[in-house]
């Protein structure tokens, strides 16, 4: 089953399905992933106009394995992604209080370092909110060399294993409260069906996640992020972003693929309704 998708793409395609105003910057190649990939953009209404194509590089992709337990494994390529630059940006069009979201930070070779923090601060002048999301880190670097640009950021994600691998703290609650201690305005440690928790103001809140039948598990955490972008967007307070975001990734996991039970916005705030959460 071929399924364009991606950390930053999945999130994107979530904001749209729930109403809100997405773009996507990265890399592709000129090749068929690549145009199938805009296809895919052009169908779900996420703006692709930022989009660089590299002629002499392939589209990245990624191969998921599911288990019997609907787990995954996953052997990534970054492909064209590899190559982006600040200077690829194209900010024509871009307001002050919007949101640059960066996905998949640690997961790629150029997403940290000069790049992040340059990226970061071109941001940040011109009125930009900005999130960070992590990724696994198969390298062990974690936060060296990231740590100003954490500092930076408005809202910074990350599943609770890769909180673990930034602070070595085992539990989440106690991760994100280190994690806060870097100075972004807020830390969400992402915990699956156990929900998520929040540290903002120098304490850290738990938010309860829900529980349903899983069948794929790809794309929960970047849809997470998708729901709670476009909550924060709509300026909702981070309590009511946070349940939506739970929302969105606990539905997402009931369908096949990164975002294949991501819904509309009405359709959600039933689904939470049903769950007892008023929404």
């Amino acid at each position: 089953m071929l399924v364009p998708g991606g950390v930053a793409l999945n999130t994107a395609v979530t904001v749209a399905r729930l109403g809100g105003n997405a773009g996507l910057i990265a890399g592709l190649g000129q090749d068929a992933a690549g145009r199938a990939v805009r296809q895919v953009l052009a169908r779900e209404g996420v703006n692709a106009s930022k989009i660089i194509t590299l002629r002499d590089r392939s589209t990245g992709f990624c191969i998921v394995g599911i288990d019997k337990s609907s787990e995954r494994s996953l052997v990534a390529h970054v492909g064209a992604n590899a190559h982006l630059h600040p200077e690829h940006v194209d900010w024509a069009g871009v307001e002050a209080g919007d949101y640059l979201h960066v996905g998949g930070c640690f997961a790629m070779p150029n997403l940290r370092g000069d790049f992040l923090s340059t990226l970061i601060d071109i941001a940040t002048e011109r009125g930009l909110r900005v999130s960070l999301e992590s990724a696994w880190d198969v390298t062990g670097t974690w936060l060296r060399g990231a740590e100003g640009a954490i500092a930076a950021v408005d809202v910074f994600m990350a599943s609770e294993q890769e909180a673990t691998g930034m602070t070595g703290i085992e539990d989440p609650e106690a991760a994100c409260a280190a994690l806060g201690a870097y100075g972004p305005q807020v830390v969400v440690v992402k915990a699956g069906e156990r929900g998520a928790f929040v540290w903002k103001g120098g304490s850290v809140t738990h938010y309860a996640g829900h529980v349903v039948e899983l069948v794929d598990a790809t794309g929960a955490g970047d849809t997470f992020c998708g729901g709670l972008l476009f909550a924060l967007s709509q300026g909702w307070d981070i309590e009511r972003a946070v349940r939506l975001a739970n929302a969105v990734g606990a539905m997402n996991v009931t369908a096949v693929g990164a975002t294949g039970g991501v819904r509309d916005l009405p359709t959600t705030l039933a689904f939470m309704r049903a769950q007892g959460d008023q929404g």
